[in-house]
């Protein structure tokens, strides 16, 4: 069954349940199928057919949910993007999946007056809502696309990444058995929509008949209130989000937040093993959960659940695949899945006739280890390895072994450009006093001789963020001068 039938049925049978909630707007299961057949429709007249790319450029929002699920509904495409300021990059992407239509919301002006230029256009979702048709006879298969979405690029070029409909509903089936979500939870999303971490929120919630919660993103102040007064009972983003919430310590938020909140679930880059620890121990009460997955592979390819301490011993592993998706590596170390939520394609392969193999699996760049219990670790990125003096240095080590320091909050390790004369591993991290060395002492303590910094950069202010909410460490290479 697709998700747009599956939303049906739902509006049949919990007709006035909460499907979604933003801010002060709250819309049902019911309302949820009526307005999206009107938006169908509207999409229909405008000439759009089964297959057609649909270019969604939005802040989260209602709308954003709206118009994806509409486009799902006529067997289209979306192509998804945040508003970034970035605007070449978002027209090249339109351009190259050749998009019929592009739909904004709430965008600049000058951004809106540059892509008219270049698309047709609509401002709004108002000229698709205009009648009130709410019958629509679906055009939607699970195994057609449903979204082509671009990586972050953060260790190359951006890609378009074709899902369908199937890999995101397997990847929802394997969250609900792992974490035993049901119709009562209340899931909480701070991504992006135009994220695929924040799509496959948004599949789970409604393929439970659940309750989805957005907020406009990671903003800080205003996600625990949030917590607080919708019940959320799981909520799932980046460390730097959890490091926040320990900041809390136990007063009376906390006791507020303990009432409902069930699940803690840190994904979108790996945590070390002492925020899992310090979670824990804040959080005794919740269920604290690594989640692994990448853009490729719908949701999540592996999850490490800590229900209790013993759990704690594994706080380093992102644990053992999911029933639709595996994980091996090979003889470098690289980690491969295999399963039914990875994706078609790059959507240029799949446009050039190209199309790759992937039933023998996917190859992520992710380096990894695996114990004798089966467990695996994640220990970085093969394009972020350092060499200094013949020997590669994986900056996660050192990350993990500087986040044991008390006061420091974020750090991002990478070695220095190749065209200086000796290259350098340069630290950055947030603390509010003078940390090097504490660094220098733990670094001795944990490390071989090789791996030792020599750069020290401390930030008062959160290191920069891309939108999936991981470290820039682009960001930080380009501002850094020696």
């Amino acid at each position: 069954m697709t998700i747009t039938k599956h939303i049906k049925t739902t509006a049949e049978i919990y007709p006035h349940k909460e499907a979604v909630i933003f801010k002060n707007k709250r819309i049902s299961y019911l309302e949820l199928e009526k307005k999206t057949n009107i938006i169908a429709n509207g999409l229909l007249r405008f000439g759009l057919k089964k297959g057609d790319r649909v270019g969604v450029l939005m802040p989260n929002c209602i709308e954003n949910i709206l118009c994806f699920i509409s486009i799902l509904k006529i067997g289209c495409i979306e192509v998804n993007f945040k508003e970034t300021p970035q605007l070449e990059t978002i027209i090249n992407a339109f351009r190259e999946t050749e998009i019929s239509l592009l739909i904004c919301f709430n965008i600049s002006k000058s951004n809106f007056q540059e892509l008219s230029k270049n698309f047709n256009i609509l401002n709004g979702l108002s000229t698709l809502m205009c009648t009130n048709d709410d019958k629509l006879s679906f055009r939607d298969d699970a195994s057609d696309m449903a979204i082509i979405q671009y990586t972050s690029g953060t260790t190359g070029e951006s890609k378009g990444v074709t899902l369908t409909q199937q890999s995101f509903i397997n990847a929802s089936k394997d969250r609900s058995i792992e974490i035993s979500l049901n119709e009562n939870s209340r899931i909480l999303n701070m991504l992006s929509l135009s994220h695929s971490c924040g799509k496959s929120l948004l599949f789970d919630s409604l393929l439970l008949r659940a309750t989805f919660i957005l907020t406009e993103g990671f903003v800080l102040p205003k996600f625990l209130k949030t917590i607080i007064n919708e019940k959320v009972t799981i909520i799932t983003g980046p460390p730097f989000i959890f490091n926040y919430l320990l900041k809390l310590k136990d007063g009376e938020s906390i006791q507020k937040i303990k009432n409902h909140l069930k699940y803690i679930e840190v994904g979108l880059g790996m945590p070390s093993s002492q925020l899992i620890y310090d979670l824990k121990q804040a959080f005794p009460w919740a269920t604290i959960i690594n989640r692994y997955g990448l853009t490729e592979n719908a949701g999540a390819a592996s999850y490490m659940i800590f229900r209790n301490s013993t759990d704690l011993k594994y706080a380093a592993s992102c644990g053992k695949g999911t029933r639709f998706a595996s994980l091996n590596i090979d003889e470098k170390g690289e980690v491969i899945i295999t399963g039914t939520t990875l994706m078609s394609g790059y959507w240029n392969d799949i446009k050039n006739n190209q199309i790759k193999d992937y039933s023998q699996g996917f190859f992520t760049g992710d380096l990894a280890s695996k114990d004798s219990n089966g467990f695996f670790y994640i220990k970085g990125r093969f394009d972020n390895i350092i060499k200094i003096a013949g020997e590669k240095v994986v900056p996660k080590y050192i990350e993990d072994v500087v986040l044991q320091i008390q006061g420091i909050d974020e750090v991002a390790v990478f070695g220095t450009n190749d065209n200086v004369i000796e290259k350098k591993i340069v630290v950055y991290y947030v603390a509010n006093e003078n940390k090097e060395n504490d660094i220098k002492i733990f670094c001795r303590r944990y490390l071989p001789s090789y791996m030792m910094p020599h750069i020290f950069v401390r930030s008062a202010q959160p290191l920069p963020k891309n939108q999936s909410g991981k470290i820039s460490k682009n960001t930080l290479q380009k501002t850094f001068h020696i």
